[in-house]
């Protein structure tokens, strides 16, 4: 073996004015002796030690957060609006943040024609129908109707799992 990289040769002062590096430049500035730091950092974050915040709960509190913020987004909404039409641009800047305007679309409803809710129906049942001869497959059964025909089996995605606060 060569033995190349078996002896390091460091200088035990530039070691220990890199590790008293932040601590030197803080003397430095500030003419204060600085104080023991334990993990921390004073520049670079985060390190430290931190207290362990329960997740479930932080996690309601935001939800809180998030629906108070809703709310005043709705009530604030119809202000802002007004006040961006006082922009003829279609994008335009205002306090540091960049605005579109965009125009409101049409949404049409079917629900009251009969002939929709019929077809509805017929596609709902349809569903139903391939749902039951996928849960028939899970359990190792065919997945067929009375009269031998078979059903074809929808194609399955999964959402994300959620956590409902009330």
């Amino acid at each position: 073996k060569t033995k190349l990289g078996s002896r390091l040769d460091l200088s035990m002062l530039d070691c220990q004015v890199a590790i008293l590096e932040n601590a030197i430049s803080r003397y430095s500035v500030e003419k204060k002796t600085p104080k023991p730091l334990g993990t921390d950092h004073p520049s670079i974050t985060p390190f430290g030690a931190f207290r362990n915040i329960p997740a479930l709960s932080t996690y309601a509190n935001l939800k809180k957060c998030q629906a108070l913020f809703t709310e005043a987004i709705k009530q604030i909404e119809p202000m802002a609006f007004d006040e961006a039409n006082n922009y003829h641009e279609k994008t335009f800047l205002d306090s540091g943040f960049c605005f579109e305007k965009r125009t409101g679309g049409i949404r049409y409803s079917f629900k009251h024609i009969k002939e929709w809710q019929e077809a509805d129906q017929r596609k709902k049942d349809i569903e139903e129908k391939c749902k039951l001869a996928y849960t028939a497959l899970q359990r190792n059964l065919l997945a067929g109707t009375e009269d031998g025909e078979m059903i074809e089996i929808p194609k399955i995605s999964y959402t994300k799992d959620s956590l409902i606060v009330r």
